[in-house]
């Protein structure tokens, strides 16, 4: 059975902060305290997509399904994305204080975020 999970739907403008980040969802932006971040598109892809179901768990399934959509993909290329994407967080660790693996299920966004319509 496959996971229904929330769709990636971003107003304009929208800011998304967690720690010392903020992510412009439209713009494809990530910024920590102001400088850009260095992340890959499918990185890009897989934390917006948890982002937009935190605080739930999402199965590789299902985020398989979004970051790579018509394609069929092994799971080693999902588990390179989770990596990558933890390194341009530096989450990698022990307190996995953004993305959090659970065990045979699939991962979770476990940081705080506060969304808003910024004004720049």
């Amino acid at each position: 059975m496959r996971q229904h999970i929330r769709p990636m739907e971003w107003a304009e403008g929208e800011e998304i902060q967690f720690g010392p980040f903020r992510l412009f969802p439209r713009e494809r932006r990530l910024e920590r305290e102001g400088n850009p971040v260095r992340i890959g598109g499918r990185a890009l892809d897989l934390l917006l997509c948890l982002i937009a179901n935190a605080p739930d768990v999402v199965t590789k399934a299902a985020l398989m399904d979004q970051v790579w959509p018509n394609f069929i993909v092994e799971e080693g290329n999902l588990r390179y994305q989770v990596a990558a994407l933890r390194r341009a967080l530096e989450d990698g660790g022990v307190s996995n204080h953004y993305v959090s693996t659970v065990q045979g299920r699939g991962h979770v966004f476990v940081c705080r975020v506060s969304r808003s319509l910024g004004i720049e």
